[in-house]
């Protein structure tokens, strides 16, 4: 593994699933308000991490405080305004909102009148929300929500505090178990569309596919309803079967049954397909405990096969175990490559790189899907391909999370872990993707809403360094671009951009314009 801290465990996208579940998702994790509850996480540790005497000593702390409360105001459908206290918010309005546009009123009264000036009784006000709007049964999650929003602004959006036995079983298994529908939904402009089901899952059975436009659940009125409103009402349902009406791009209507079943699920998924030429899908929900295992048994089968384009299909990969997407590129590359290194942010000037040992178990041609939500260890290995001329990167430009975090059992509560971020990691080249991310070599136009690093959090981790490109591989995309790979009515375009690219590769090939 070459020189490696077994302390760096995690370089993830986790900021959505602390307190809920992944923003939009009905189905990995919808237990994660019992893993808090299990916690016995009460105000008590609450108010000893935040104390309200210190809110007004400096301005960051002052707008750590006022988003400990916004992040549990707005699940309650309330917004937190300079002298006015909670006011109601309209659900449309408050779907439009991320964390910068929450502190913008403050920031600017601050501005004006000095954080000093600015009245703000932090447990008075948390006493408001716990007496009106916290259900009691969920109080160890709402405590876990404005914690990680203090922490989100006075360290960085990814240090966070997470159920250790929620780490454990969810985020860091191979191999779960979800009682759920099994699908992503997501949101653009005012209309829902289902963004990824689950392999195996119940939606994945009846024919969900994503892409297809939501149009009714449970005859529900969808219109102006936020994301999380519609996840809570999905995941609160106490029916066990719910009633979807899609449409994909042509029009087609569907009328689909689905019910809800417990199953274990993998985190990664192989799949034959039949497109312009026989193709392996390879896609890697998260890199957990096991993945290169899995992917080495993956990669074993398809080379046994004789199939030789692969599709790597990363969208949606908020990363995880470092170690486990490093292996997963030396599967690619072979051994004695170097895959990513790190840098600490405490000055020491150690730096520790991933070399890789695996031999190599896939030598044909490989795209990789990307979108906004590849992030991270997810970032690594689509970047580390890239660059070493083992794959083309097809979609939309990635998240932009070039940290990693260190988790330690936090002091006051020994059944919830702190993850605290560490440092940057680099790509072959010395390219970190931290507030930039990976630009793809052809590229997908998306309506996705949803923002990025640098547009989402207020205060965004930023590199010291130039932040450019990173080293591209020698690949002449030209050859693809110049061919006609435009896509119409498909609910995947994404995934019918990859097959064509496939297509295009072979012709280049055979022309001997690639190498």
């Amino acid at each position: 593994m070459g020189t490696w801290l077994k302390g760096i465990v995690l370089g993830t996208f986790l900021s959505g699933i602390l307190v809920g579940s992944l923003v939009g998702q009905s189905a990995e994790a919808p237990g994660v308000e019992m893993y808090w509850s299990q916690t016995g996480l009460s105000d008590r540790e609450l108010f000893k991490f935040i104390q309200g005497d210190l809110c007004q000593s400096s301005e960051r702390y002052f707008l750590a405080c006022v988003n400990a409360l916004q992040q549990v105001a707005v699940r309650n459908e309330l917004i937190l305004l300079p002298g006015k206290g909670f006011q109601k918010i309209s659900l449309e309005k408050l779907s439009e909102l991320n964390e910068k546009d929450l502190l913008k009123p403050w920031d600017e009264t601050i501005k004006k009148q000095g954080y000093q000036q600015t009245a703000l009784n932090f447990e008075k006000l948390w006493k408001v929300l716990e007496k009106k709007v916290i259900d009691k049964s969920k109080l160890s999650m709402m405590v876990g929500m404005a914690l990680n929003g203090f922490l989100s602004v006075f360290r960085d959006p990814h240090t966070y505090l997470i159920p250790i036995d929620y780490y454990k079983q969810i985020v860091a298994s191979s191999n779960y178990k979800s009682s759920s529908y099994g699908f992503v939904i997501t949101k653009i402009k005012q209309n829902f569309y289902i963004r990824k089901v689950i392999p195996g899952s119940p939606s994945d059975y009846v024919g969900l596919k994503r892409g297809q436009l939501v149009s009714q659940i449970n005859g529900w009125d969808l219109r102006g309803m936020p994301l999380n409103v519609l996840n809570d009402k999905i995941r609160g349902s106490k029916d066990q079967e719910i009633q979807m009406t899609v449409q994909d791009r042509t029009g087609a209507v569907s009328h689909l049954s689905i019910r809800k079943a417990t199953r274990e699920l993998s985190t990664v998924h192989l799949k034959f397909q039949d497109s312009q030429s026989p193709t392996a899908l390879l896609t890697i929900d998260r890199f957990s405990r096991g993945s290169c295992d899995k992917v080495r048994a993956a990669l074993t089968e398809v080379r046994e096969s004789a199939v030789r384009n692969l599709i790597l299909d990363l969208r949606d990969n908020p990363g995880g175990q470092m170690d486990e997407a490093g292996c997963i590129a030396g599967l690619f590359v072979g051994p004695d490559k170097r895959i990513f290194s790190v840098q600490y942010l405490n000055g020491e000037n150690r730096h520790d790189t991933y070399v890789s040992e695996e031999d190599k178990a896939y030598k044909g041609r490989t795209v990789i899907l990307v979108n906004r939500g590849t992030a991270s260890a997810s970032e690594i290995l689509a970047g580390a391909l890239r660059e070493y001329n083992k794959a083309i990167l097809v979609g939309e430009r990635t998240f932009g999370k070039g940290s990693f975090q260190e988790g330690d059992v936090w002091k006051l509560n020994h059944k919830i872990a702190l993850f605290e971020t560490k440092g940057f990691y680099y790509l072959p080249s010395g390219f970190s993707p931290q507030q930039v991310g990976l630009s793809p070599d052809l590229s997908v136009e998306s309506a996705n809403s949803g923002s990025r690093e640098s547009g989402q959090y207020w205060n965004s981790l930023r590199l010291s360094h130039k932040e450019s490109e990173p080293l591209l591989g020698g690949l002449p995309f030209e050859t693809c671009q110049s061919m006609d790979l435009t896509v119409n009515h498909a609910d995947d375009p994404e995934m019918i951009k990859a097959q064509q690219a496939l297509s295009c590769w072979g012709v280049a090939q055979v022309s001997g314009a690639w190498r």
